[in-house]
């Protein structure tokens, strides 16, 4: 079974604007944000093309990549400059 590839639709792309404002208001008003705050507080499964987009459009955002001190298990964590 072959799955087909969709081209991104108006609603999908408001559905991105409205994440990506979510998640620099977020950086702005509460600092730093994970792909797990991302998910849990905007539903957001992809932190990280938000915030290709957010530079994309001239913000500048830092990122750090955080293991955990109990396993190998790595994130990122993403803020203003």
């Amino acid at each position: 079974m072959q799955m087909e590839m969709q081209m991104p639709t108006k609603k999908d792309e408001h559905k991105n604007s409205s994440q990506r404002d979510l998640i620099l208001k977020h950086m702005t008003d509460r600092g730093p944000i994970t792909p797990i705050d991302a998910l849990h507080l905007y539903g957001c499964l992809r932190l990280a093309a938000r915030i290709f987009e957010l530079r994309r459009d001239g913000h500048k955002i830092a990122m750090e990549t955080v293991t955990s001190p109990s396993s190998k298990v790595h994130w990122a964590r993403y803020w203003l400059e």
